[in-house]
């Protein structure tokens, strides 16, 4: 997006900006905005009015490296366009399982008025690099930060950290000893269920919820399976080749949802729950809300196979 065309509908900013061009002139403005874009992305979301804002932090921050190379469709298209168009369209509270630095939590508040999240991220230094996104897209409001590991029980456990030896903000750590061969460190953490957080914890109906979990996320469908029940919310999870995909398909067809696999210019729509090279994103849901979901992948510019 060319500079003339961003500012062109925000001149509070263009305004801004021609101040510090008389301060401390053209080229220093340009040297000022040349290192402000190696750090801070901003990226407006399509087909709606929102923009979020994220910090490469010196290019650790890899969604955010993504977003600033290749823009809103540089991360996990086309999931983040599909869970901003039922976040949009479905009245309710958001889960973020695995919130990370917090680009989903942040998509959500950004269109949506109404939603609260709650983003649970227990890598405490993780966990502080998603509060201060937070504080960028002022919306810590509206976004509550738990430090638990969500799982299919409530006490402690271990999180294995993966090697720190590249430099970038972790992405990796799990519950499972065998998600990674080796580790930094181990520590121990706080775990919840999404149905023991919501009963502690009750505000309201949730309408989406988001797991990534790094190769546990049956166990967190299992610990949900109340909250499911009464709420129907739509679930964004990820199936990677070590994932408990039987566990998965067979809470699918007990709750009489429909997995969509998300792949880069096509969803799949109808399969059994399984792993797909070409779409580790998958969404289950409902029965009775297919047909608006099928509504909203259209404007996205997917094509849609049934199986």
């Amino acid at each position: 997006m060319a500079i003339r065309d961003y500012l062109a509908p925000r001149p509070r900013i263009a305004s801004a900006l021609a101040g510090v061009t008389r301060r401390v002139g053209a080229r220093g403005l340009a040297a000022k905005l040349q290192r402000l874009s190696t750090e801070l992305v901003v990226v407006d979301i399509p087909r709606s009015d929102a923009t979020i804002r994220m910090l490469t932090r010196g290019g650790r921050d890899q969604i955010a490296a993504h977003l600033h190379s290749d823009g809103w469709t540089g991360f996990e298209h086309p999931m983040p366009s599909v869970f901003a168009a039922c976040v949009a369209a479905f009245a309710g509270n958001t889960l973020d399982v695995g919130a990370n630095t917090g680009f989903y939590s942040v998509v959500a508040t950004a269109v949506s008025a109404s939603t609260k999240v709650i983003a649970f991220e227990p890598f405490p230094p993780v966990a502080f690099d998603l509060q201060s996104t937070l504080r960028l897209n002022r919306c810590t409001a509206r976004v509550t930060v738990e430090p638990f590991a969500v799982s299919d029980a409530i006490g402690e456990a271990t999180l294995f950290i993966p090697l720190q030896d590249h430099g970038l903000i972790e992405t990796s750590a799990s519950l499972s000893g065998d998600f990674k061969s080796e580790f930094s460190e181990a520590i121990s953490v706080p775990v919840t269920t999404i149905d023991a957080y919501d009963a502690a914890h009750p505000s309201g109906p949730v309408s989406v919820i988001k797991i990534d979990v790094e190769s546990l996320e049956a166990k967190v469908f299992a610990g949900g399976a109340a909250v499911v029940a009464r709420d129907r919310p739509i679930v964004f999870f990820e199936v990677l080749p070590q994932g408990d995909v039987e566990t998965i398909e067979s809470f699918r067809a007990t709750h009489d949802y429909v997995d969509m696999r998300l792949r880069e210019t096509e969803v799949v729509i109808g399969d059994a729950v399984c792993f797909d090279q070409a779409a580790w994103n998958h969404a289950l849901v409902p029965a009775e809300k297919t047909d608006a979901v099928r509504a909203i992948l259209k404007p996205i510019g997917l094509s849609v196979q049934s199986a």
